[in-house]
């Protein structure tokens, strides 16, 4: 046998292989799937939950978690840039339009820093706001 017949013997063997894995994919699923949901019933359905909110001071602290995980990441996105911008500073070689480009980033690397300052300010200002003190 040649080199070429070797080869399409191979490549029809891993066609035929290929379709019979997809054609077993589905059933092999309905198989498994009723299985992984039958893990997931809890012992008793209609016991109490556990559930992580019970007071509204617990809403408040969910809220304030999520707020210090946007604000953290508008920092990193801004300290990201900034390095990006250096980077692109650093490796113009007085190319005009590298410059530039670093400029605009740079822009917008002091455009994220001023709005996580504004938003770290704007949080003592809602807070006071909804609790009814003065601002």
């Amino acid at each position: 046998m040649g080199k070429v017949a070797v080869k399409t013997k191979i490549a029809k063997m891993m066609k035929n292989s290929i379709k019979i894995a997809l054609s077993l994919l589905p059933i092999v699923s309905l198989v498994i799937m009723p299985m992984v949901a039958v893990a997931q019933v809890p012992d008793d359905p209609f016991a109490g939950s556990d559930a992580p909110i019970q007071e509204i001071s617990d809403v408040n602290a969910v809220i304030e978690t999520i707020y210090n995980w946007v604000v953290g990441v508008f920092w990193v996105v801004s300290a990201g840039f900034l390095i990006w911008a250096a980077m692109l500073y650093a490796t113009a070689r007085g190319g005009e339009e590298q410059v530039k480009k670093a400029k605009n980033v740079l822009i917008y690397a002091l455009v994220g820093i001023a709005v996580a300052v504004a938003a770290t300010g704007m949080r003592s200002f809602i807070t006071n706001l909804l609790s009814g003190g003065a601002a």
